[in-house]
């Protein structure tokens, strides 16, 4: 699975919405954490998010069949940073 990021949104002129990608590190997951670390156990997290980058400098603007008046207007070309 790939997370839509807002360059991909920017390419689709908005039919691909940006997701949201958030890591949330609360006591519950300290506590876990701490008692791996104290028991020699090496703690870790599996995460499979795919995140990419459009060569900078590169215009970002609608592409192909996304390419519509309406979507240059929500979406004017600019450039990936």
């Amino acid at each position: 699975m790939l997370q839509a990021g807002k360059e991909f949104e920017y390419l689709t002129g908005g039919y691909i919405n940006s997701g949201f990608h958030e890591v949330i590190y609360t006591d519950a997951v300290k506590e876990a954490k701490d008692k791996a670390v104290a028991e020699g156990r090496i703690p870790w997290r599996v995460s499979s998010t795919l995140f990419s980058h459009i060569r900078y400098g590169a215009t970002l603007e609608p592409l192909g069949r996304f390419r519509t008046e309406e979507s240059l207007k929500n979406y004017p070309p600019i450039d990936a940073k």
